[in-house]
């Protein structure tokens, strides 16, 4: 908040440096291309979203979605 930092995409904000999602990522099998590797934004923005949708049950799933739910 200080920073007033502009961030590019919702996979910055999302996936950058959140070690919790990568490993659920791996977990999952997505190749590590599309979770700290040369993917796209975009391309790392679909593999969480496919990661995620198969995370029913865990931690990952809820806090997802109340993400979601605060601002959109």
């Amino acid at each position: 908040i200080l920073e007033n930092k502009k961030f590019k995409n919702i996979t910055e904000i999302w996936l950058y440096g959140d070690h919790y999602k990568w490993r659920a990522m791996r977990s999952y099998g997505i190749d590590e291309k599309y979770i700290t590797g040369e993917g796209s934004d975009y391309e790392k923005f679909l593999a969480w979203a496919d990661t995620v949708s198969h995370a029913i049950g865990n931690p990952l799933f809820h806090w997802t979605h109340l993400e979601l739910k605060r601002y959109f």
